[in-house]
């Protein structure tokens, strides 16, 4: 039996070894766009982010995922049992396809609710529980991992974050009319003083860096009032 070929491009054929890293059990069919073998967040660190925001907002029942790509984080923010409800949602309809698909694999789709949306267009009603109504701030948690701009950001020393698009800034900014408590996934190399204007008064502000293998993979920005 000959080998078995991968019809990926010279600039995502580099990524290929690292399939396992970006899922586990990629093996068992995952499917990602060209785009998303380079922006997908790593299996590990999508766990250590799910635990991290159940730590830092205790109170968090529900999780969304607003920038929801190839379903990494999602799928860890379901398969860790922490939050009540868990949304995905992505502007890209093909992105949330292979979302679905992908959380078929990992058992974790009944769990979801997806969405296909703008981001900006996303409002607390959206997130209303019919059972109890509608959730107040302290209940909800929006994670976002804006598109970093692909491979190239990490030419720059200092990553700037209205280099996003959407920029930085427009997203907490909008995350700000449903709630406060707002986990960001940036460069590793973002700017610290932006980041420092995110911050409300009175409002507090934990830069987690995480690495996998010793090598810094990006940095969590976690805003609002949360357990230290």
């Amino acid at each position: 039996m000959g080998r078995k070929r991968h019809r990926l491009s010279g600039e995502v054929l580099k990524y290929y070894r690292f399939r396992h890293d970006i899922f586990s059990l990629f093996d068992q069919g995952i499917k990602l766009t060209e785009e998303q073998w380079y922006s997908v967040t790593p299996e590990s660190v999508a766990v250590t982010t799910a635990i991290q925001i159940s730590e830092r907002y205790p109170l968090g029942t529900i999780v969304i995922d607003g920038f929801g790509g190839a379903g990494g984080n999602t799928i860890q923010f379901a398969l860790s049992e922490y939050f009540e409800q868990v949304y995905y949602n992505d502007l890209n309809h093909i992105n949330t396809e292979l979302a679905i698909h992908n959380s078929k694999i990992y058992d974790t789709f009944e769990w979801i609710q997806f969405m296909t949306k703008d981001f900006f267009s996303l409002k607390k009603d959206d997130f209303q529980n019919p059972d109890s109504g509608c959730e107040t701030s302290d209940n909800i948690v929006i994670f976002a991992s804006p598109p970093w701009g692909g491979p190239s950001y990490t030419s720059s020393d200092v990553w700037d974050l209205s280099t996003s698009e959407p920029s930085v800034f427009d997203i907490v900014k909008h995350c700000r009319t449903i709630t406060n408590q707002i986990c960001l996934f940036l460069p590793r190399t973002s700017n610290l003083d932006q980041i420092s204007t995110l911050v409300l008064e009175g409002e507090e502000v934990l830069v987690d860096y995480v690495f996998i293998r010793g090598h810094c993979k990006g940095m969590l920005v976690f805003l609002g009032t949360m357990v230290s």
